[in-house]
């Protein structure tokens, strides 16, 4: 096996793992409140952290998985995974110069915030500085459409159940998990 591909399948088993402690995290803590479950479906959902490190786990599980399947393909292709790591950095970005600090996690929740914020997001960077090939971005305006309806699509759900003040407030008020889907 290239070690390549051994940085990849690592990497996406890194990013299911830490997807998958978040939402274990989220369950309990609002288990804990009394909140509903179904709800924390739409809670995990509505963070651009979760959306975008769930695209860097199947743009890197896919392509390993079905690589001959339109989606294997697709997200295999340089320009997606250009767009892909740009959306990722801004995570990483953003969080570490806006958000980090207003609260400081502890235990699991702090593995988890380390690994979708700081861990997937530089790890991933670092394998599509190696793998993807500079000559197939020459021109590569596809790019910079997927990035911009990436983010398009992602602000319009927010937009679309009113997470964006929401988000502030919660942020804030650290009890991100615990909140009411409306």
């Amino acid at each position: 096996m290239k070690m390549k591909t051994a940085f990849a399948i690592g990497l996406a088993l890194l990013a299911w793992f830490a997807l998958i402690l978040q939402w274990l995290i989220l369950l309990q803590v609002r288990r804990a409140a009394g909140l509903s479950l179904s709800g924390g479906v739409g809670n995990f959902f509505s963070y651009f952290t979760v959306l975008t490190n769930l695209l860097v786990a199947l743009t890197l599980s896919l392509p390993l998985v079905w690589p001959a399947s339109r989606a294997g393909r697709l997200l295999s292709a340089a320009d997606f995974r250009t767009g892909v790591a740009a959306n990722i950095a801004l995570v990483g970005l953003t969080y570490s110069l806006l958000l980090r600090a207003l609260w400081q996690p502890q235990g699991a929740q702090w593995l988890a915030d380390t690994l979708l914020h700081d861990v997937v997001p530089l790890l991933y960077l670092l394998l599509w500085a190696w793998v993807v090939p500079r000559a197939a971005l020459r021109g590569a305006a596809p790019c910079a459409g997927r990035c911009i309806r990436w983010r398009t699509w992602c602000t319009r759900c927010c937009a679309a159940h009113g997470w964006a003040a929401i988000r502030i407030r919660s942020s804030m008020s650290r009890n991100w998990a615990t909140r009411a889907w409306p």
